[in-house]
């Protein structure tokens, strides 16, 4: 499908039908679309806004979470279908809307650190 469908807070709302992520519906609808933007939950008294993703599934099955910022893609693993939950999903929001500096300075903290 070339739709790209808009996914708010907790809940995605389709023309026939509507459900809440984590449900039975939901994990079905994920098999059959290739992207959808995900609007989170604005906080009140925070100092950042948590800005809207784009979350798109690659050839592998995989999904991935998408910002750009000043020109430049952000890019979260998010993980297959079956792991993409709502914690999932505001996790990705939280780290793609901090700012340049501590995006990228958590980065390559993460690179450096092996298992």
């Amino acid at each position: 499908m070339n739709r790209l469908f808009k996914v708010v807070d907790n809940f995605v709302d389709l023309n026939n039908r509507s459900f809440y992520i984590g449900s039975q519906k939901w994990y079905q609808w994920l098999e059959t679309i290739k992207s959808f933007n995900y609007e989170p939950p604005q906080l009140t008294g925070y100092t950042y806004v948590r800005h809207n993703i784009t979350v798109r599934k690659r050839s592998n099955g995989k999904f991935y979470a998408i910002r750009t910022v000043n020109c430049r893609q952000r890019v979260r693993y998010l993980g297959s279908p079956s792991d993409l939950d709502y914690e999932r999903l505001q996790n990705a929001v939280d780290e793609l809307s901090i700012d340049d500096y501590l995006y990228y300075r958590l980065k390559s903290n993460k690179s450096r650190i092996k298992i």
